[in-house]
């Protein structure tokens, strides 16, 4: 009996809290944060766009300004799946216009692509 291949992963930090994970051909985004500044926020070099391309979902942990970024959100598209919080989805409809919103409570788990997220207490 063969063991399966190993999974194909990367982890690449983008700033703040954003992070690009490539995991088993899913690419996921957390908190994107991609603007050169946020208040008292200043990145030091400017994002790579080519980089964020072919991203399968955003992942916001909270709705801190800084993890939030309506204008940052709002690059990836309408249509793109935004996973947030319980309670946060209506706020991300109407203020970045994104159709596909995906709420979870702690505990919760759904599936995208190969990945299963599942939602845990942070504090």
């Amino acid at each position: 009996m063969t063991s399966p291949p190993p999974s194909a992963a990367s982890v690449a930090y983008v700033g703040h809290a954003t992070v690009l994970v490539d995991l088993d051909g899913v690419r996921l985004l957390t908190d994107p944060l991609l603007r050169n500044r946020v208040a008292h926020l200043r990145r030091a070099a400017k994002v790579d766009a080519s980089a964020l391309r072919g991203v399968d979902a955003v992942l916001i942990s909270h709705l801190h300004y800084d993890h939030l970024d309506l204008p940052s959100l709002q690059r990836h598209g309408r249509e793109m799946p935004v996973v947030v919080p319980h309670g946060a989805g209506a706020l991300i409809r109407r203020k970045a216009a994104v159709k596909n919103v995906l709420e979870m409570r702690e505990g919760e788990q759904i599936e995208i692509g190969a990945l299963t997220i599942r939602a845990t207490h942070a504090s």
